[in-house]
Formats: structure tokens, sequence, C-alpha cells
């Protein structure tokens, strides 16, 4: 039970102390950042001897996520707040509708960085897999390691890009010709 407090103990201090220093809430940011992945390493091994080796770790890597998410969504409350007091101030103005013109580009980067991205990794990463002189097992291993690489690979690209149609064409080119490795 006291391994279960203390790791929580340290894992919100651990957090409090990253956050604060990435709100220069601490003069100091050498310090505080030490401090805090000091103590969040430190609440690995709590957990773990709470919870044991499997579930602690879940819980070491868990807990502090979700506590970050509070910290942001505290942060969006205070960011809400100054923006009403800021209006109220202002002259009232009416708010911009949202352009169309930014709304495809928003659902043509989620379906190029999604879906696209998805289907084109999944083949390369099997192409790639089929070409190697290995068994069964380790063109699985292989593709199954490479798979996410590729996808996160080619949706940052995808987003990052200015011109939406490069990494389109070049994604959906590559998923073509793995494809046609691989089925012709």
């Amino acid at each position: 039970m006291w391994q279960t407090f203390g790791a929580a103990v340290l894992t919100v201090i651990g957090v409090a102390c990253l956050y604060g220093s990435w709100r220069d809430w601490i003069a100091s940011h050498r310090w505080p950042v030490a401090i805090g992945w000091a103590l969040l390493t430190a609440s690995i091994w709590l957990w773990s001897r709470a919870a044991g080796a499997e579930f602690g770790t879940t819980l070491a890597i868990f807990v502090p996520a979700l506590l970050a998410w509070v910290f942001v969504l505290h942060n969006i409350e205070l960011r809400q707040q100054r923006h009403r007091v800021r209006t109220q101030r202002d002259t009232p103005e009416e708010s911009a509708p949202t352009a169309p013109r930014s709304l495809l580009r928003h659902a043509g980067l989620l379906l190029v960085s999604v879906p696209l991205s998805a289907v084109a990794a999944a083949l390369v990463s099997i192409a790639v897999a089929k070409w190697t002189p290995w068994t069964d097992l380790g063109e699985m291993v292989l593709a199954m390691i490479l798979m996410p690489i590729l996808w996160g690979c080619a949706a940052y690209w995808a987003i990052a890009d200015s011109k939406m149609l490069r990494p389109a064409v070049s994604i959906a080119a590559s998923a073509l010709l793995s494809a046609a490795l691989l089925y012709l």
C-alpha cells in the first residue's frame, strides 16, 4: 500500500516539476527538469514493487501521461479565461466562420496522414519483409516493427510539408509500387 502511495506522490511531484519548468513557474529550468525526470524514474521502481513488473511499468508510463493531460487541461481553462477577459475589454466583433478551404485542407491532411499512410506503410513493410531471405516468423516480426515507424514518418511528412500534394503522391506511389511487387 505504501509503495502505491509513494509512487503516486513521486509521479505527481515529478510531473509538476516538469510542468512548472515548462510554464516558467520555476526560475531555474535545469534543476526542476532533472529532479522531475529523476522522480519519475524512481517512481518506476515503486510502481513495479506495488503492482509487479508488468503492471508497474505500465502504470509508470500511463499515470504520468494522465497527469500531464490534467495539467494541459488546466492550461486550456486558464487560456479560455484570459480570452474571455480580453474579449470583454475589446470591442465585440463577429467571429469569422471557419474557411471552407481550411476545412478541406485539414480533411485532406487527415486522409493522407491516417489511412493512406497506414496502407502505404503496411504494404511497404510487407514488401520489404518478403524480399529478405528470412523465415516467415522473421519476416512477420520485421513487418510488425517496420510498419508503425514508416506510418509515423509518412504521417509526419504529410503534415509537415507545406504542399500536401508532394507527400500524397509519393506515399500513394510507394503503396502502389509495393502492392505491385507483392501481388503481381
